[in-house]
């Protein structure tokens, strides 16, 4: 049953859930490109990445062609803000954040992204990728984690679990359709103000 409830809490993991989402901050060294990522990076959520001090979106994570362009052609120059790409650190053991140009000292820098930590202790101070206590508890919503772990042991001991798969996928769709909001779609033709045409810096000068 342990097994059973860990496979279920790592399959809800892979969704964005709010609860998930976690913001890091770090400060730059003059010179040093590669920095750690938290200990319980998951993934990175999309456009979240911003020099704090000088208010400016970090454009990435880069593709390796642009990266590439960027760091081996005259092509430094294409980009006015700073530029980032996760990929293997230099130890070759695990992955970093990657800046290009090399930064100044003091820089304070931010992004987003999806924790990989989906249990919590009894006293809701620890959080961890799988349960290690009989009194841990998921972050998720009580009622959706027990129809999968029900759905899926069903299914692991050779019984019949299509009612029980059925209704716990429909309690997915629903706690997260409420759980994350979803930007509004526009039909009737494009809107001057958007983010993607407010310039960043000297709007109104």
């Amino acid at each position: 049953m342990l097994a059973t409830a860990n496979r279920v809490g790592r399959e809800l993991a892979k969704r964005d859930w709010s609860v998930l989402q976690k913001e890091y901050t770090f400060t730059t060294t003059s010179g040093t490109t590669e920095y750690t990522l938290p200990t319980d990076w998951a993934r990175s959520i999309d456009d979240t990445a911003y020099d704090v001090n000088e208010y400016e979106r970090m454009r990435g994570s880069m593709t390796p062609q642009d990266w590439r362009y960027l760091k081996n052609t005259l092509g430094t120059s294409a980009y006015i803000n700073d530029t980032y790409r996760i990929k293997q650190n230099t130890s070759g053991n695990s992955r970093a954040w990657f800046i290009n140009p090399a930064p100044a000292s003091g820089k304070s820098l931010i992004y987003e992204y999806i924790s990989k930590n989906w249990v919590l202790n009894s006293a809701g101070t620890v959080s961890r990728s799988s349960f290690a206590a009989d009194n841990d508890k998921p972050i998720f919503d009580d009622l959706l984690f027990e129809l999968g772990v029900i759905a899926y042991f069903k299914r692991e001991t050779g019984l019949d679990y299509t009612t029980d798969y059925a209704e716990y996928q429909s309690e997915l769709d629903r706690v997260y359709a409420q759980d994350v909001p979803r930007r509004k779609q526009r039909t009737g033709g494009q809107k001057l103000f958007l983010w993607g045409n407010i310039p960043e810096v000297g709007y109104g000068s």
